[in-house]
Parts: C-alpha cells; structure tokens; sequence
C-alpha cells in the first residue's frame, strides 16, 4: 500500500506522515485509561486477536441493520475491549463543493463543535473528557467523520451529545469569522509553509481537468476568505440530513446494549433521499502534463500521478500490492534503487487512493539529495517502472514481500478498535463493508504477470502529471 501521507488510510494509520491524512480538528486530549484508541505502531507486541491473512473472524462478527427511521449502522462487538468508539459519518467531502465555494465541508466540520441551544462553544469536547473519552472529527475528499471513544458504559453521553447538534446547532456570525481566521492560519501553516504540500496541491490541480478532486480539501484560500455564514449553512441544510448518515461503532458493548441506545436517540431520524448522485467523471488524460513549482526549501521533490480506477474495478488489487511492492519500506523497489543503490534520494513515498468515491491518482513522491538533478532522478525512476513493465526476473521476490506486508499492515491495524471502525466506515461508502474480504482474497491472486499488466496500462507517460520542486534560487 505504500506509506500514504493523504487521504485518509485507515489500513495504514499506524504509519507516521509528512502531512496530515486529512483536514481536521486539532486533536483533543485522551484522558481515559488504556490504550484501545493509540497507534498500532506503538502495541505490536499485543497484537493478537488476527491471524496474518485471515480476517473472516472479524467479518463475521460485523452486524448491520437500518433503524426504524432508515438510517444504517454498523456495529462490531469487541469483548476483550473496556472501550467502544462511537462514529457518525456523512457523505461529503470536497468532492461536494463548487468552485470558487471550496473548503465549506472542512469549516462545517469546525462550526459542529460550536454549541447547540443546550451546550456552549467547545462544551461537546469537554463533557467528552471530562468523561474520560476522546472526540474529534475530520475530512477527506469523499467524507466528514465525527467520532468519540470512551469507556463503554458512558458512551451513551457521546450519542446525546451527537443527537443534539444533529437538532439543535447553532450557527453565530462571531463565532464564525473567528473560526474562518482559524482555518485560514491551518492552510497557512500545513500547506503555504511546507513546500511538498504546495507540490502536491499543485500536481493535483493540474492531473484533474475537471473533477472536484483537483482542490484540496482545505479550500483555496481566496475561497475560505470569502466564504459566508450563508454558505455554511447551505453545505449543511444539503448535506447533513439522516439519508447521508452511517453510523459505525465497535467495542466492547453487547450488540442488543448498542442497537437500543441508537434505537432510542437516533431511530425517530427520518431517512428520506439524500442529495442526487454527482456523477462526475474526469474526462481521459491524453498527454502528459507537468508543473514546476519553485520555493524556499532543504531538498527538492519529484512527484508523478497517474490516473487508476478505484475499489471495485478489477485491476484495484493489482494497483494496491504494486503501490506496496514500489514503496513499502527499506526493502521496497524504488527506496532500494532510488536511496541505496544510486544514492538519488533521501526517500520515497507511494500512495495508491483504494477507497475513494471516484478514480483518484496513484502518488510517487520521490525527495531528492542536494546536488542531485531533479532530472536524473526523474530518468531513474522512470527506468525503474519500465524494468517492471518489461519483465524483471526479481519482480516474483518482490511481489512476495510486498503481499507480506499487506497482511501485516492488515493485522496491525486490526489490532486497533479505532482502525477496525475506519475501516468499516470507509469501506461501506466506498464498495460495502462485505467487499473487504473478497478483496483480500485477490490481493493474494496478484501475479507478476498482473503487475506488468497495470504498469503498462496506467503507469505510461499520456496518463502522467509530473511535478518539480525546485529549491529557490535553482538547481
């Protein structure tokens, strides 16, 4: 899967970024005892309740159901947990967003968590803690997620909570403006100031033609400033509404305990029709295309995207154990030629985007040694994706670890009550919950043969946006 610095990843949480997964709330503080909710990277030792390979077990004991209203739940009881995280997802995400109005999915997520009639500006965090839990939220291109976890006999404080800002949110102008300053310093300090974000942002701008995915999920900065209360308050009327909601919980709660707390809070929610499908698709890439983006910076970067379908197309498996296979640690292909080898590079990152609502881009982010021509390193990796597409004898090895690591990065991140709800989560809005487990059984059926396949068939210059940073002052 590679080392994904964004989107959102829920296979790879354990995994340190550059950049934040997504736009989100600074985090709050943990208070509880525990450890359910921390990184796998940290628990390794622990890790036990999986088989490397096998997540049957964990499928099997994922209950579904529709409340009486008609809105869908998950639910995953972990009984060796003292723990449940309770999570509310809604369907939008930049993805939903016009130009010139980007970055509203993002300032709603921040207006949630200022008050209702019942609570005050910030309260819903700090009657979380003062629980003993942890609440937080974020967005992605595709989804807004809401979550709490707390010890599972007070879980229910995070539901009545959650009920009422889904009736009661109340919206100031003060508050607002206050908030957008807020947002307007994040973007300042995660992307303006961090000269690969810039990169990334730009390579994206210009790989997609006309697909919302070409903004960042922050919003534009020009858009965040002139964006209105009024706006936020339409994103919210269109977009917040029971027919977008899914709601996942996992712990160590009796399922029937869990049913009838959402049954009692949240099934008088009337599903109705959500917002009509956007259908977008991003016309065909017929040539490549190139950005130069020149900044004060340590090192300069090269990056490529190439357009890829997304889950549920035959050749995601392929992609996904390739991005693994090109990326995935020390003994990866492009670390090994790129770092060790020819000594081009201080490291690389590969990002392909499986759950994503639409095609996204499969990512190479290569950082590149003082000294060393962004060119050069640019033909290195070039010559390194024809190898595979042609035939390397190594690339059966290769595939072998790379499939390896997939079932670890799994089972770690199984190990997490947290991932475990991620995970659920994005898949069910993505391709449903149920399609995990057949797609595990063909990451297991990728050959080298398939591997050259989609090389050949995505990763070709026509379907390719490479981007330059170039360190100010030249190289």
């Amino acid at each position: 899967m590679g080392t994904r610095w964004w989107p959102w990843c829920p296979w790879d949480i354990h995994r340190l970024r550059p950049l934040p997964p997504s736009e989100g709330r600074s985090p709050s503080s943990f208070t509880g005892s525990g450890s359910e909710v921390s990184s796998p990277r940290g628990r390794i030792q622990r890790c036990g309740e999986f088989a490397p390979a096998d997540i049957r077990h964990f499928l099997e004991n994922v209950q579904e159901r529709s409340l009486s209203g008609g809105v869908k739940a998950l639910f995953r009881q972990r009984s060796s947990s003292s723990l449940v995280t309770f999570q509310v997802w809604y369907r939008v995400g930049s993805r939903n967003e016009q130009i010139g109005l980007t970055g509203l999915s993002h300032l709603v997520e921040h207006m949630m968590f200022k008050g209702t009639d019942r609570t005050g500006p910030e309260e819903f965090s700090r009657i979380i803690q003062a629980q003993g839990g942890q609440t937080n939220a974020f967005t992605t291109k595709d989804f807004t997620a809401y979550y709490a976890v707390m010890a599972s006999e007070r879980i229910g404080v995070a539901m009545d909570l959650e009920r009422d800002r889904m009736k009661g949110l109340r919206l100031r102008e003060d508050q607002f403006l206050r908030e957008k300053k807020v947002v307007m310093e994040e973007r300042r300090l995660r992307t303006e100031t961090q000269p690969e974000a810039v990169l990334l942002e730009e390579l994206e701008a210009v790989a997609f033609s006309s697909h919302p995915y070409r903004w960042p999920i922050i919003g534009w900065m020009e858009d965040i400033e002139r964006a209105s209360l009024a706006d936020v308050r339409r994103h919210l009327r269109t977009h917040y509404i029971p027919g977008n909601l899914l709601i996942v919980g996992v712990g160590g709660l009796e399922p029937e305990k869990w049913w009838e707390m959402l049954e009692s809070r949240f099934g008088d929610l009337p599903f109705g029709k959500g917002p009509a499908p956007l259908g977008l698709v991003e016309p065909e890439q017929r040539g490549e295309r190139r950005v130069i983006v020149r900044r004060e910076a340590q090192v300069g970067a090269l990056a490529m995207g190439f357009h890829v379908p997304r889950a549920g197309h035959q050749d995601a498996p392929a992609l996904e154990v390739l991005a693994s296979l090109l990326g995935s640690g020390r003994s990866s292909r492009l670390y090994r030629r790129l770092v060790r080898e020819e000594g081009l590079a201080l490291g690389v990152e590969v990002d392909y985007p499986l759950l994503s609502l639409d095609p996204g881009l499969f990512l190479l982010l290569v950082r590149v040694l003082p000294g060393i021509s962004l060119e050069r390193a640019e033909k290195a990796l070039e010559e390194e994706l024809e190898r595979i597409g042609s035939g390397d004898p190594d690339l059966g090895k290769d595939l072998e670890r790379a499939k390896a690591q997939l079932d670890r990065s799994l089972v770690l991140s199984l190990d997490s009550l947290m991932a475990q709800a991620l995970m659920l989560g994005q898949y069910e809005l993505c391709v449903g919950w149920k399609y995990m487990g057949e797609y595990l059984a063909r990451i297991r059926e990728v050959d080298p043969g398939t591997i050259r396949d989609v090389v050949s068939r995505y990763l070709v210059s026509r379907n390719r946006t490479t981007g330059w940073l170039v360190p100010q002052g030249g190289r």
